[in-house]
């Protein structure tokens, strides 16, 4: 709360018409904490609440205010904020922690932080534990802006109603869990299939036992004592041998011939247990694919649905990185006109076996080199990856795309704002700003006409 105190003070003269409500708990608990409170909001039209208050008239105080803050270190859930986004206030919080989940630059204010680990103890978080330090500087900035933007906060805590009621009601999320528990009854029944074609015992044709050879019988003869006499003359001149030797290789050819179609039905059943691997291999490939395409599609959900406002009249887009497909198959269901670029030709294959339309090359060199323009361009590029002379490169050639009024939204991690900002400008574009999207994610918006995104320098 003593951050909340410093922003409104920051944004707000004391005479302004403005007025901050504090509720808290357990001031009983910390007595000097709570008298440090009203100390740093004297002077100013800021009353600090503590007790607890029966559910109707917390209800109630919702219902009055204008706007919700939540500079919060470490929100938990984030119950509050979200009972008042479905109440369709303007949510101002520090975009860490459970809050995320459903806030987004779409919706309400994040507010951009640094994480920060604590070096004693404080209350029941540990020395070495992580928390969000907000930033009070960006939190004035966007008390200010409603102060003075009434109708964008009553946009915002519109879209906040309709996020909390259509993308996390019951039946929503009962619908999410559903698909979830469909992937994962997919997946296993897919190991179950796979372990089944691996260990199932193949029925082996019988191989053929080796011929049984009669012996030559010298001892005996139909013909009694002279035909004996005769079978040995004739086995001494080697005559009767000859005819044994003869039924012999036959037997052998014989049984060579069946053995080698016993062979050949062996390979047959090696290249039809081949074939069976590799259906489970492309199996378990396309189950790793379709889980993490629901996973993907969750996270579109939860993050870059965000964008989706910011493209809403867009008729032509270009969206940078196949990592924003999930997203332009959104806008392509919407009837809008996208095309996606990647460099990896194996991600391309798989995005053109989903049907989308996808064109592979350089993405920094597509924008360099083509000249149609659009009405808006999606990056999902790591920006941080690129030195300050292409990242330059990269805004010219983005705002030589874009039709006047078009945007430019660029994912990004940890940026530099002064410098994101700055490039902006000298770009060409009319306005910029850093939008803090879902944890550990930022956006550059950018946008080549005055609209209603603020200029932060």
């Amino acid at each position: 709360p003593m951050g909340l105190i410093d922003a409104f003070r920051a944004a707000f003269a004391p005479d302004v018409h403005a007025r901050l409500v504090i509720k808290c708990v357990n001031g009983d608990f910390n007595p000097r904490g709570l008298a440090l409170l009203r100390e740093r909001a004297s002077g100013y039209p800021i009353d600090v609440i503590d007790g607890y208050q029966p559910a109707q008239e917390m209800d109630d105080l919702v219902a009055a205010c204008d706007a919700f803050v939540s500079l919060h270190r470490s929100g938990g859930l984030g119950v509050t904020m979200a009972e008042a986004m479905a109440a369709g206030k303007p949510v101002v919080a520090t975009g860490w922690s459970g809050n995320t989940e459903f806030m987004n630059v779409a919706n309400s204010f994040p507010i951009r932080y640094q994480l920060v680990e604590l070096e004693q103890a404080i209350g029941p978080y540990q020395a070495g534990s992580v928390w969000a330090e907000p930033s009070v500087e960006h939190a004035a900035e966007m008390l200010k802006l409603l102060f003075d933007d009434r109708e964008l906060g009553v946009q915002r805590g519109d879209l906040a109603r309709r996020t909390l009621y259509e993308d996390f009601s019951a039946e929503h999320v009962g619908k999410l869990i559903g698909t979830r528990l469909q992937v994962i009854a997919d997946r296993r029944e897919a190991q179950r299939s796979m372990i089944e074609a691996l260990t199932h015992p193949a029925t082996e044709p019988p191989v053929p036992r080796a011929p049984e050879v009669p012996t030559m019988d010298l001892q005996s003869s139909i013909y009694g004592w002279p035909g004996r006499i005769a079978k040995r003359g004739v086995a001494f001149f080697l005559s009767y041998h000859t005819l044994f030797q003869r039924q012999i290789n036959q037997q052998f050819a014989s049984f060579m011939r069946e053995l080698e179609s016993v062979q050949n039905r062996h390979g047959e059943r090696l290249d039809e247990h081949d074939r069976r691997l590799d259906g489970v291999t492309n199996e378990l490939q396309q189950m790793r694919d379709d889980f993490a395409g629901a996973l993907r599609a969750e996270t579109v959900t939860r993050g870059e649905r965000a964008y989706l406002p910011l493209f809403g009249d867009c008729e032509s887009i270009i969206v940078l990185g196949v990592d924003g497909c999930e997203l332009m198959q959104i806008l392509l269901d919407s009837g809008a006109s996208a095309v996606c670029v990647e460099s990896d030709a194996r991600l391309v294959a798989r995005a053109r076996a989903r049907g989308i339309p996808i064109v592979n090359a350089d993405a920094l060199a597509f924008l360099a080199s083509a000249d149609e323009r659009v009405d808006a361009i999606f990056s999902t590029l790591p920006l941080g990856m690129l030195g300050r002379t292409e990242l330059a490169d990269f805004l010219m050639n983005a705002q030589n795309r874009l039709r006047r009024g078009g945007c430019l939204v660029a994912e990004t991690e940890e940026p530099d704002p002064d410098i994101l900002v700055n490039l902006c400008f000298q770009a060409g574009f009319a306005s910029a700003r850093i939008a803090h999207s879902t944890v550990r994610r930022y956006a550059l918006i950018a946008a080549m006409a005055p609209n209603d995104l603020p200029n932060h320098k």
